[in-house]
């Protein structure tokens, strides 16, 4: 029965979410495609010959395949952060009528975490996949150190993730969601600006090519500490968001959620109701 339950739970949430997600993995599609034809257009098409005897087209294809797959690698994770199904339940009003179903917050965390970590799934394939092809085509060597390398950039976003979860659980509307989305966002953008503002004033920067072609040798360089770090972070990020959710459910999940079509039908009301009282 409790299977049942998960099954119709987790086909439910994949039905909210199935046609932004897809939307996002064909723009992704595209962009891959986008970078792929670059790379041959530089190697055999329109572009050799510009390229043709110079040390230019190695450099460029190197650093253009580094860039295009730690953002391939990105992208595809952060497209299983999205929050289309959360806020179809807080519009329908669905998550207060669910609490009359015989459904357990352990329950519907389980399947929220089960569609989101099948999709972080997709995404890293999709990653690895890019990889080896691009690196075929771009003429460098793919290694399981550039499949740590995505590891940790999936790793990051499901921090991310753990961040927004954490702030969702204290989110009991739509704007409220839009609110924990821009402060989760602010916390970032403070902490990059905070770091380029200390690598600008106390160290020499470089410029951007050098930064993206050095992306792999620093990893490298510290993989003792960011590859376990990642296991580490790979196996408890879904759990504390888990806690996170299910913990939403038993102290918020039966808040009134005010939504749009009853404002405009409580309008209306007190419209129908002025003018009865004043007939």
């Amino acid at each position: 029965m409790t299977t049942a339950k998960l099954k119709a739970l987790v086909w439910r949430e994949w039905r909210i979410c199935q046609k932004a997600y897809l939307t996002g993995l064909m723009v992704v599609i595209i962009m891959v495609l986008f970078f792929g034809l670059f790379r041959l257009s530089m190697s055999v098409g329109n572009l050799a010959p510009v390229f043709e005897g110079s040390e230019m087209l190695a450099q460029f294809s190197a650093l253009l395949y580094y860039m295009s797959s730690a953002l391939v690698a990105a992208i595809t994770a952060c497209l299983s952060l999205d929050v289309t199904a959360l806020q179809a339940d807080i519009r329908a009003n669905w998550l207060r009528y669910s609490f009359a179903l015989p459904i357990s917050p352990e329950l519907r965390a389980t399947s929220i975490y089960i569609v989101k970590y099948i999709k972080f799934g997709i995404g890293f394939a999709i990653a690895v996949v890019n990889g080896i092809v691009s690196a075929k085509i771009a003429n460098v060597a793919f290694s399981e150190h550039m499949m740590w390398l995505f590891a940790a950039i999936m790793a990051f976003v499901m921090l991310y993730d753990l961040l927004l979860q954490y702030f969702y659980a204290k989110a009991r509307t739509i704007k409220g969601i839009s609110v924990a989305q821009f402060t989760v966002m602010g916390v970032l953008t403070a902490c990059m600006m905070g770091y380029m503002f200390y690598k600008t004033m106390y160290e020499e920067g470089d410029s951007l090519d050098i930064t993206i072609k050095s992306l792999c040798p620093k990893f490298l360089s510290h993989e003792n500490v960011i590859i376990p770090l990642t296991v580490i972070v790979l196996i408890a990020a879904p759990l504390l968001g888990w806690y996170i959710t299910v913990r939403h459910y038993r102290m918020y999940g039966d808040v009134k959620e005010d939504t749009q079509s009853k404002k405009r039908f409580s309008l209306h009301h007190q419209k129908e109701t002025k003018g009865d009282a004043e007939s």
